[in-house]
């Protein structure tokens, strides 16, 4: 373990077996880095804007006394002046990439996109896939470039998400957030369960909440059904096993959760129009 005093004057631990690959953009001040990581431990004080986003296996976090357990394909954003915990112990090994940005390059896409920086999440997040799409080989090419377009996609991101946080029907900002939260678990909870032919019981039960009024606030958020969220995501996924071109279609229908391959073509059909 090696403990030093930070500039913040906060002690930080730091246990580490793995490696980290760092990238620093050298017009914007930030940095990212890609980690493959058995095991990890550090405390620290944000200095600025960042992204915890999770490739391979679960990271931990306890932010500000809270604490996260991030999956993988979700991110979880953390802001300047928040005390931070990092947990990693696998048996197996975990990838993940961190974003470092400083407050101004956010700042400047909120503008733009009329972001309002109070009503961001603090809660793991399933992200626009275009957000992150082969990171790795941009930041390598291009890390200031790679830093300016994903911080430009992070604002009209999470600027779409506080428009739809406003359509829920609660008067508190911070129960909004919550029900945010509540919808987010379950969205995960479809996402990764494609597969499966879930009720709406089930899926509502992720959120903590009863069938209707889960029903009622995830349309109200999303502007879909969680039942037709489900089947366009269903056809998502066929649609990229059907670009493979190594699966048969009754293949792809029991992948995606479907007994009937008859009524599959047909679903499929109507997404393709």
């Amino acid at each position: 373990m090696i403990s030093f005093s930070s500039q913040n004057k906060v002690s930080e631990d730091i246990i580490q077996k793995g490696d980290i690959r760092n990238f620093y953009g050298k017009k914007t001040g930030g940095k990212v880095n890609y980690s493959s990581l058995t095991h990890y431990y550090s405390k620290n004080i944000a200095d600025s804007y960042s992204i915890k986003y999770v490739l391979k296996g679960n990271e931990e976090y306890i932010i500000d006394g809270k604490k996260h357990k991030v999956r993988k394909k979700q991110f979880l954003l953390v802001k300047p002046g928040q005390e931070v915990e990092t947990f990693i112990e696998d048996k197996g090994v975990v990838e993940g990439m961190c974003i470092y940005f400083p407050s101004d390059l956010l700042e400047k896409e909120a503008l733009k996109y009329n972001l309002d920086l109070y009503l961001l999440p603090e809660f793991p997040l399933l992200p626009a896939y275009s957000l992150l799409n082969d990171s790795l080989e941009k930041t390598i090419v291009d890390p200031d470039m790679f830093l300016e377009r994903f911080v430009e996609g992070l604002a009209q991101f999470m600027a779409k998400n506080n428009c739809s946080l406003k359509a829920i029907n609660a008067e508190k900002t911070t129960t909004k957030l919550d029900l945010w939260e509540k919808i987010e678990k379950a969205r995960y909870y479809m996402i990764e369960n494609l597969d499966k032919n879930l009720l709406l019981d089930n899926i509502a039960s992720q959120a903590c909440m009863s069938a209707y009024h889960f029903q009622r606030t995830f349309k109200a958020f999303n502007a879909i059904s969680p039942s037709a969220y489900f089947l366009r995501q269903k056809m998502k996924k066929a649609k990229s096993l059907q670009s493979e071109e190594k699966f048969k279609l009754k293949d792809i229908a029991h992948q995606c959760g479907f007994d009937d391959v008859k009524y599959f073509r047909k679903c499929l059909k109507k997404y393709n129009n």
